[in-house]
């Protein structure tokens, strides 16, 4: 009896800790929160990009599909806190050839959400942020993922910006937000070409 009222008491401190910890805005900043801060999509800022997404153009398509973690416990870093995070993969068919596909590890739970080839949670609340857009309105906000390619490692600096039109349509604009030190020769774009595509739901 006394071992289960212990095992009681130390999950119902655990719970009453969790919960005193304070949920802020994804886009709310990190300093003088204490650990375990949740930063919450509250407004649906990612969750509104989750799906299958496609841009095609002849034989040429490019397909990215996005999934949002809620919660996931960020260890790394200065501070350990929970956020949601929108992870992403991706195919890549150029002339009709299949250049990259990587879709079938989008259900890989057993990764680090920031393992995937897209991932990522950053609000880019201005109009210039990362790539120009002439047309958004000033309150505007778009999410800024990172991209990468397995096969281009040590390209680490490309974003892709997703900008939502309406539920069944997407512009995501793929670009190099500074520039990496490389070998003579070897390639420095994804094999993704830079640019945007607009995608439409799956």
């Amino acid at each position: 009896m006394k071992t289960h009222l212990i095992t009681l008491i130390f999950i119902i401190s655990f719970c009453s800790c969790k919960a005193q910890s304070p949920i802020v805005d994804i886009e709310s900043s990190s300093e003088g929160l204490p650990t375990g801060a949740y930063f919450k999509d509250n407004l649906n800022k990612l969750g509104k990009f989750a799906g299958t997404w496609t841009y095609t153009n002849g034989n040429t398509s490019f397909t990215i599909q996005l999934v949002k973690i809620e919660q996931y416990h960020q260890r790394e870093g200065q501070g350990k806190f929970f956020e949601d995070v929108l992870i992403g993969e991706y195919k890549y068919v150029e002339n009709g050839i299949e250049i990259i596909n990587t879709l079938s590890n989008i259900n890989n739970t057993s990764i680090n959400p920031y393992s995937h080839l897209i991932s990522g949670n950053i609000i880019a609340a201005r109009k210039n942020s990362f790539t120009p857009c002439e047309d958004c309105s000033p309150d505007e906000k778009r999410a800024a993922l990172s991209i990468r390619d397995p096969l281009r490692d040590y390209l680490t600096s490309h974003r892709i910006i997703l900008r939502y039109i309406n539920d069944q349509e997407i512009t995501a604009t793929i670009v190099a937000t500074h520039g990496v030190m490389i070998n003579e020769g070897d390639p420095i774009e994804l094999r993704v070409p830079n640019g945007e595509y607009t995608m439409i739901k799956q």
